[in-house]
């Protein structure tokens, strides 16, 4: 039976090498706010992901996992990044910005203006596992368990500004050019993607359920965006277009999963993602060698994917295998 959507680890990893290549071009100002296009993805993935997983191991190990491979790369770059500024640029930041900076809640742009992605998908992440834990103890029926956490999910989302106002009045809850709001139901995108992968398409035409589709995506756009004016919904129209033309070419089999190049750049996305910033945006001038901005940018942004795979390969898998052993270690012993 021919699945609406299905998305593979391959793809997975393809998708990623294009949402990064997305955001260091846009950041490199070579394409109109295409950072947007590459968050956009790295939601939309992270939600059929997380959903997927769930589906296979329930909570089991949740948040381990996503300390071992989210919050630890972060947290040991945020330790580089703070030693560097405070060392080399005589900087000083209060115990308050250092401790928000560590836990992954740097919403004022201290360090890296970039990692506001950081505390919105660690937050994505907490929205989700609570839906999930109390849908998991008190829903049986698997199918309307799914789609409770699908539909909670995406009503916090759409009201999270209102609630961290309620909550925290007179916080900045993340700094006003992340274009927060524009993400808003991206996560929740993605959780709905992995809910279609259990329809096939005939059924989907023959219920005319493609018709509900449009029908909640234009019911959301609304909800989404009422408050705000036409070039708001222009901007948010174009940053959602792009990943809706990639899935869907590639659910058709019009885009080849199979580029090596792209493949690698989607292996190592995430450390790239925590890197680029540092060297795109606050010492870019380190390889200003060249007369053209282009040439200079190349070898930035070559010296960045360098810098994110040694990162990677030296630094975290080493951390990860040493806590790994040590557990091990610690758990044969106690069993004797």
């Amino acid at each position: 039976m021919e699945k609406f959507f299905v998305l593979s680890r391959q793809q997975s990893l393809f998708l990623k090498g294009i949402a990064i290549i997305f955001v260091l071009l846009g950041h490199a100002e070579y394409i109109y706010k295409s950072g947007c296009w590459g968050v956009n993805l790295f939601m939309i993935i992270s939600g059929y992901g997380i959903f997927a997983s769930f589906r296979k191991n329930k909570l089991k190990n949740y948040f381990s996992n996503k300390i071992k491979k989210v919050y630890l790369p972060y947290f040991l770059v945020a330790i580089i990044f703070i030693i560097y500024y405070i060392f080399n640029n005589r900087t000083f930041f209060s115990k308050k910005v250092i401790f928000t900076t560590l836990v992954g809640l740097d919403l004022n742009y201290n360090f890296d203006k970039t990692m506001w992605y950081i505390s919105y998908i660690f937050l994505q992440y907490f929205i989700f596992y609570f839906f999930a834990f109390f849908a998991c103890f008190l829903i049986k029926n698997q199918k309307v368990r799914d789609y409770l956490i699908l539909l909670f999910t995406f009503l916090i989302n759409i009201f999270i500004y209102q609630i961290f106002d309620f909550l925290f009045p007179n916080v900045l809850i993340w700094n006003s050019g992340a274009g927060v709001f524009l993400y808003k139901y991206s996560f929740s995108i993605g959780l709905f993607l992995f809910l279609l992968s259990d329809i096939s398409i005939k059924k989907i035409l023959k219920n005319n359920i493609y018709k509900l589709l449009i029908f909640f995506s234009f019911a959301a756009l609304i909800c989404l965006y009422n408050n705000v004016g036409i070039s708001t919904i222009r901007y948010a129209i174009y940053v959602h277009l792009m990943p809706i033309i990639i899935l869907s070419f590639m659910q058709l089999d019009i885009v080849n999963c199979n580029n090596k190049y792209i493949y690698f750049m989607g292996k190592y996305s995430y450390d790239i993602y925590l890197w680029e910033g540092f060297f795109l945006f606050s010492h870019n001038n380190w390889f200003s060698v060249f007369e053209l901005k282009i040439f200079n940018d190349i070898v930035t942004i070559l010296i960045t994917i360098s810098v994110a795979y040694f990162y990677r390969k030296i630094v975290i898998d080493s951390v990860n295998n040493f806590s790994f052993k040590k557990c091990n270690s610690f758990l044969f012993s106690s069993l004797l």
